[in-house]
């Protein structure tokens, strides 16, 4: 690693960048001298990729709160609440306390879907919603991905 590098604090987290002009290359120098070479347009795509990874999770971050707040006015109608990953990106699964139909209810939660869905805050989260009656823990594990499932804690 070059002595300007080197010395710069924190310089052992830091890659170091070549650029190769004849081949229109990037090769990143690990600190223990591993080299990888890569064009240049891949190197523009995975950063990219990368800002919108930390952009993804700061949305992320700010959906799960929305929810819990939405959660919390509702409290007293619900019994249990998850956020699972799904072929189209997100769901969120409310299991109602009740057997019955609520039509403020799933108005509400219309309400919801659609704020989320046109808000910008999230233009990179794709997210559905889903309400359940109380039916049994089965039924609800057969919407929910395995390991990849987070369940809000309504009591508190």
């Amino acid at each position: 690693m070059p002595e300007a590098i080197q010395d710069h604090p924190g310089a052992q987290d830091m890659v170091e960048l070549r650029w190769e002009t004849d081949e229109g290359q990037l090769k990143f120098v690990a600190p223990e001298q591993h080299v990888m070479v890569i064009p240049l347009e891949a190197a523009v795509q995975a950063c990219r990729a990368m800002g919108n990874a930390v952009i993804f999770k700061d949305q992320f971050d700010l959906l799960v709160s929305h929810l819990a707040e939405w959660l919390r006015d509702r409290r007293s109608d619900i019994r249990d609440a998850y956020l699972t990953v799904c072929d189209t990106g997100l769901l969120f699964v409310v299991v109602r306390n009740s057997r019955e139909y609520e039509r403020d209810f799933e108005d509400s939660l219309t309400d919801l879907d659609i704020e989320i869905a046109n808000d910008s805050a999230y233009d990179l989260i794709r997210m559905d919603v889903l309400a359940l009656p109380d039916v049994s823990e089965d039924s609800v594990r057969s919407f929910l991905a395995s390991g990849r499932t987070f369940k809000y804690q309504l009591d508190g």
